[in-house]
């Protein structure tokens, strides 16, 4: 399992992560920012999550084509 951060005061909302991994990453309707799914997040905050096993390549996948660089992985 991977622990996924976004730094949600960076994200342009461009819906790459979307894109790439919908399983984990939407872009919350009230702000248009980039968040975790709700079954994934820590403390149901919406800048950290925890990718389970098999969502590890998406999550990553989506890391990489952020044009800005907010999501991290640990």
């Amino acid at each position: 399992m991977k622990r996924v951060c976004i730094n949600r005061a960076e994200c342009v909302s461009c819906g790459s992560c979307e894109d790439v991994c919908p399983e984990f990453f939407h872009l919350d309707p009230k702000d248009g920012l980039s968040s975790v799914n709700h079954e994934f997040r820590v403390d149901d905050k919406p800048d950290e999550g925890i990718a389970p096993d098999g969502m590890e390549s998406c999550v990553a996948d989506a890391a990489e084509i952020c044009p800005v660089q907010v999501i991290s992985l640990s």
